[in-house]
């Protein structure tokens, strides 16, 4: 395969094009499949680490611990309403109506907020808008990309509704 660089066209190895197709796999950004060049939508854990890398409170502390704080008690809210989403708890969050404030790392603290709403029982549709809206705001994620993909340790318990409900109707 050829690839233009600078002054000229480099030459790039099967082994290496195949590395960099991990990569991007890895990061949510691969552009092609079976079909042609499609846009893959983006993975939740992908974006939840990068929108982490430019909200972390250690990071923040020299700059603003006031801000440092806040995010710090925000992660902990956050990180409570997303373990109960994921892995083996069996449950639904509680019905919560709340807006979650963090300052994102830049040249300045830029406040983005992040609107959460559910009813205590199946809110992956409503979570997935709360944390797109969120992604968006952060600049995480471009306008017009695909919706979000949470992987699948997240929403276990719709799942085993519908594999309930499935066997319940055989």
């Amino acid at each position: 395969m050829l690839l233009w660089r600078g002054r000229g066209l480099a030459t790039v190895s099967r082994a290496q094009q195949r590395k960099r197709e991990a990569l991007q796999r890895l990061r949510g950004t691969s552009k092609q499949t079976a079909d042609g060049p499609t846009e893959e939508a983006p993975r939740f854990s992908v974006l939840l680490k990068q929108l982490y890398k430019r909200t972390h409170p250690d990071l923040l502390r020299s700059r603003c611990a006031v801000s440092a704080d806040h995010n710090d008690k925000q992660w902990q809210v956050l990180n409570g309403i997303l373990s109960s989403v994921r892995g083996d708890a069996g449950e639904y969050p509680r019905a919560i109506s709340q807006t979650m404030t963090l300052y994102l790392l830049g040249a300045t603290l830029e406040p983005v907020q992040l609107r959460i709403q559910t009813a205590g029982g199946d809110c992956k549709r409503s979570l997935t808008k709360s944390f797109t809206d969120l992604f968006l705001s952060a600049k995480i994620l471009q306008p017009g990309q695909p919706e979000i993909v949470f992987e699948e340790d997240y929403f276990r318990v719709a799942k085993l509704e519908e594999a309930g409900e499935d066997a319940g109707e055989k």
